[in-house]
C-alpha cells in the first residue's frame, strides 16, 4: 500500500460505489492483527486519509472499527487496544498546529470540516546550512538550471519564482513552473475538489435526445445549455455519494438542481461564496469531470533557500514549520572538527565547529517545527523517517570516500530526540550539474516524501488562506476587525477565528500577533 501511495496520483480518499474509502476497509477488516490495523491505518493518515467521512449508511471508518470484532486481537487487551488506537487515529489526522493550540482549537477545526473538507500537498522544501556551503547551487541543479561559479551569497530568504512540480512516478523529474501565482493554482485545486465532490453525487445516463445533451442541472443565473461537452445528462442525485458534501450544501443543490429555480439561485451562490462567473467555470469543471475529461491540477512545492548568515537565524523560528522537508548542506571539503568558515573570509571563523554546525541545523528544526507545535512524537512517513523530514546534503563531491564523514554525522544524531527525522541516504552531491547521481537520488528521495505529507484542512479554513493572501498582494498588515469580515464571509463565526489565524501562523504563511 505504502508504495502504491507513492507512486499513484489517485486520492487516497477516493470513495466507492457504497461510500467508502480505503480507510474504511482498512478499519472493518476483521482479518487483520491490532499491530496491522495500526500499520496499514497510519499509512492511510499520513497520506491524507480522513475519519470523519461517511459511507453510505453514514458510517467514518472510526464506526465500522467500533463495529469490528476484531478476532485477531487478544481477548484480554482487546477494547483497550481499540481505544488507544482510535484516539491515535484521531490525533493523527489533526495537523500538530491545530493538536499544540489545545482542545479548543481541536473542536473548531473538527466542527469546520463537518461542512467540507480538502486534502492538499502543499509542503516546501527548505535548505538549511552555513553560508557558502552550496545551497543556492543544489536548488538550481535539482531544477536543471546551469551553474554559476560566481553564484552571489544569499541575502536572506529566496524562494524559487513560484513553484516547481515533480513530474513521472518516481519523481525524477522537477519542472520550474514559471509565471504561477501560487494563490491561483490553490483556488484550482479547491474548485476541482468542489467538482470532483459535485461529480460524485449525480448517477447519470447516456441520453439521446439532442436537446438534452451536454446539459446538466446546475443552479445558473443563465438558462443556455454548455455546448460541445460529451457528458451525458443528469437523471437524479444519487443520495448514496452525497456524504462528501456538507448537509447545507446538499440541501440547499438539491432544492435548485430539482426545481431549477433561478431566482433563488442568488442565495446558493452567497452560500458556496462563487460569482457568477466562478460558477460558470465550476459547471464546465463538473460536466467533465463526470465526462472523464478534467485533469486534476498538479501538486505544487515551493523551494525555500536561507541564507546561512548569523543575522538571519532570529527569523527562522517564524517560518521552519511542520508538514515541510529540509536539506541541511553542508561543504564535504570541509573537515569536520574544524571551526565553521564564513564566505567572508575577513569576518573570521564560526565559534561553531563543521559538524557542530550540521547538528545545530537539524536541532533548530527540531525544535521550531516539533517541539513548538507540542507534537514530539510523528508519525513515521513511509515506515522510516518521521515529519518534518531532514536530508544531509554534502556539496562539492569529487568522488573521494566520504562515508567517514556521513557515519560520524549519524553517530552524532544516535540517541537524540531528532535522529527519527533524518534521512539514512548519504548524499555525496556534485551541485554543478544536474545529472549528478546524487542529486537525482536526492530528488527522487524528497519528491516521495512531499507526497506523503498531505493535509485535509476544512474547506472554508482554505477559502480564508486564499482571502488573507489576496489581501497580502496589496496590504502588509490588517486590523483584527478586518479580518474578522473575511472571515465571516468565509464561513467562519468570530469564536473560531482566532483558531484559524493560530493554524496559518504556525505554518509559516502569515505573521499573527494576538496582542
Amino acid at each position: 500500500m505504502r508504495r502504491v501511495l507513492e507512486k499513484t496520483n489517485k486520492k487516497i480518499n477516493t470513495q466507492d460505489f457504497y461510500g467508502r474509502t480505503p480507510l474504511h476497509y482498512c478499519l472493518q477488516n476483521e482479518g487483520l492483527t491490532h499491530e496491522q490495523h495500526k500499520e496499514v491505518a497510519i499509512i492511510n493518515i499520513t497520506f491524507g486519509a480522513s475519519v470523519i467521512i461517511k459511507e453510505t449508511e453514514g458510517k467514518t471508518p472510526l464506526d465500522l472499527y467500533d463495529e469490528n470484532k476484531c478476532k485477531r486481537y487478544e481477548k484480554t487487551t482487546r477494547s483497550k487496544k481499540k481505544q488507544d488506537l482510535k484516539e491515535l487515529l484521531e490525533r493523527l489526522s489533526i495537523p500538530s498546529e491545530i493538536l499544540s493550540r489545545g482542545p479548543d482549537a481541536v473542536k473548531a477545526f473538527k466542527d469546520a470540516l463537518k461542512n467540507g473538507e480538502i486534502t492538499v500537498v502543499n509542503s516546501r522544501l527548505m535548505f538549511l546550512g552555513q553560508e557558502g556551503s552550496g545551497k543556492t547551487s543544489c536548488v538550481k541543479a535539482m531544477l536543471g538550471k546551469e551553474f554559476n561559479k560566481a553564484e552571489p551569497s544569499t541575502d536572506g530568504i529566496v524562494t524559487t519564482k513560484t513553484v516547481f512540480q515533480t513530474v513521472g512516478k518516481d519523481y525524477s523529474i522537477w519542472e520550474e513552473q514559471k509565471d504561477v501565482d501560487e494563490i491561483e493554482r490553490t483556488k484550482q485545486i479547491r474548485e476541482h475538489a468542489i467538482a470532483t465532490n459535485v461529480a460524485k453525487t449525480f448517477d447519470f445516463t447516456a441520453s439521446t435526445s439532442s436537446s438534452d445533451r451536454g446539459r446538466i442541472a446546475f443552479p445558473s443565473t443563465s438558462a443556455s445549455p454548455l455546448e460541445g461537452t460529451s457528458a451525458a445528462s443528469v437523471s437524479e442525485i444519487d443520495p448514496r455519494k452525497m456524504s462528501s458534501l456538507s448537509p447545507v450544501f446538499i440541501r440547499r443543490f438539491k432544492e435548485k438542481t430539482i426545481s431549477e429555480d433561478r431566482g433563488e439561485s442568488t442565495g446558493l451562490l452567497h452560500e458556496m461564496r462563487v460569482s457568477t462567473n466562478q460558477l460558470n467555470e465550476m459547471r464546465k469543471k463538473v460536466i467533465d469531470k463526470l465526462a472523464n475529461k478534467s485533469s486534476e491540477p498538479s501538486d505544487v512545492t515551493c523551494i525555500w533557500d536561507y541564507a546561512g548568515q548569523l543575522e538571519y537565524f532570529i527569523t527562522h523560528r517564524i517560518f521552519i514549520t511542520d508538514g515541510n522537508s529540509y536539506g541541511v548542506v553542508f561543504s564535504l571539503v570541509d573537515a569536520l572538527d574544524k571551526l565553521a568558515k564564513r564566505r567572508d573570509p575577513k569576518k573570521g571563523h564560526f565559534e561553531m565547529t563543521n559538524l557542530q554546525m550540521i547538528i545545530f541545523w537539524i536541532r533548530l528544526i527540531y525544535e521550531y517545527a516539533v517541539l513548538l507545535r507540542g507534537s514530539e512524537e510523528k508519525p513515521l512517513i513511509n515506515g522510516i523517517i518521521a515529519s518534518p523530514t531532514i536530508s544531509l546534503i554534502g556539496t562539492s563531491y569529487t568522488h573521494l570516500d566520504v562515508d567517514d564523514m556521513f557515519d560520524r554525522i549519524f553517530k552524532e544524531l544516535e540517541g537524540t530526540p531528532y535522529e527519527r527525522h533524518v534521512d539514512r541516504e548519504r548524499y555525496a552531491v556534485d551541485n554543478t550539474t544536474a545529472l549528478d547521481e546524487g542529486i537525482q537520488r536526492l530528488k527522487i528521495k524528497v519528491g516521495g516524501f512531499m507526497k506523503s505529507m498531505a493535509r485535509t484542512v476544512p474547506l472554508n479554513w482554505m477559502d480564508f488562506q486564499i482571502e488573507v493572501q489576496e489581501a497580502g498582494k496589496t496590504t502588509l498588515r490588517m486590523s483584527l476587525d478586518k479580518i474578522a469580515k473575511i472571515a465571516d464571509q468565509c464561513g467562519i463565526n468570530e469564536d473560531n477565528v482566532i483558531h484559524v489565524l493560530n493554524y496559518l501562523n504556525d505554518l509559516g504563511i502569515i505573521l499573527y500577533s494576538p496582542t
